[in-house]
């Protein structure tokens, strides 16, 4: 976990950040995740997600910031490969003690840390980037842009977006700068404390690898 990530921030610094939150309770949920992560305000998302792995035929899913395996434990996933990844360590030790069946893995780093990141059908990657500061996100979706499907899930903002600090918090709107996402489709659920949107983002991943290879 030492270095630098491709995104330009240390993975110290990331690792450093969110093991804070963990440690001093910031989400004031002790043991879990943030309260948008309980099982009672993520049914309409479960519902959402279990729709989209069933009509694109999702074999391999990445949960990119899976925190503690709350919401997901009630999301069928028989028959796909899951991969959990966390850079919290406590998070990571605590899921993986939870004996769950073989295609369920989690792994503790950033998505840099992701063995053949092009290999996955989905990634979802939920109230992650209202946690991250604008540039890290930008850099993020370009990462991921080798991944056909990208369901992006934040606290909604209705207004310009504000940067943060990493581990920090603002609502963010992904559609609007310095963002500018266009979807492919979208949810809005209410959540705790603010409403949710759910973006599905369709990546060129052929436009993506031409890109890398011409780089």
């Amino acid at each position: 976990m030492t270095g630098t990530s491709s995104t330009g921030h240390p993975k110290a610094n990331i690792v450093a950040a969110f093991t804070k939150v963990y440690d001093e309770n910031v989400w004031q949920r002790k043991d879990t995740s943030g309260p948008g992560s309980s099982v009672q305000h993520t049914g309409d998302y479960r519902s959402f997600l279990h729709r989209l792995l069933q009509s694109r035929q999702v074999k391999r899913l990445l949960d990119v910031g899976c925190g503690l395996w709350e919401y997901m434990q009630h999301v069928n996933l028989a028959g796909i490969d899951y991969l959990g990844i966390d850079p919290v360590v406590s998070v990571i030790k605590r899921n993986k003690a939870l004996n769950l069946p073989p295609n369920i893995q989690f792994q503790c780093g950033v998505i840099d840390d992701v063995p053949d990141l092009a290999s996955y059908d989905m990634a979802i990657v939920k109230d992650v980037f209202q946690h991250l500061p604008n540039q890290l996100i930008i850099e993020m979706l370009e990462k991921l842009k080798v991944i056909p499907v990208l369901v992006v899930t934040n606290d909604l903002l209705k207004g310009p977006n504000i940067n943060c600090d990493l581990g920090g918090f603002r609502k963010i709107n992904l559609e609007a700068p310095p963002f500018s996402v266009v979807p492919a489709g979208k949810m809005d659920f209410p959540s705790v404390p603010f409403v949710k949107r759910t973006l599905v983002i369709q990546n060129d991943v052929n436009a993506s690898a031409q890109g890398s290879s011409t780089s």
